[in-house]
């Protein structure tokens, strides 16, 4: 399960979200907007595998990540669902 708070964000960053995923707290995970469309960009660490021993971030989880984020930014912004394409 996933617990999610969102900040705003600036420049190309619309929101910042930090997300506990488990034991784990995974910090900057950034909504960020190109070309209309939205994207979600995880932190260089959780990337490089530093928090393996504590989440796997294999396809299944990270896309659960990516929507929970997603969702919960347009909520925060009453954004239209479907206003926009999701992509990694």
């Amino acid at each position: 399960m996933l617990d999610l708070r969102l900040s705003e964000g600036t420049g190309q960053t619309l929101a910042v979200a930090v997300v506990q995923a488990g034991p784990v707290e995974i910090r900057n995970v950034r909504v960020t907007d190109r070309d209309g469309r939205l994207f979600v960009r995880l932190p260089g660490t959780l990337m490089k595998k530093r928090l393996k021993p504590a989440v796997c971030l294999d396809e299944p989880v990270f896309l659960e990540l990516r929507e929970a984020v997603l969702a919960e930014y347009r909520v925060a912004t009453e954004a239209d669902p479907w206003g926009t394409s999701q992509a990694l």
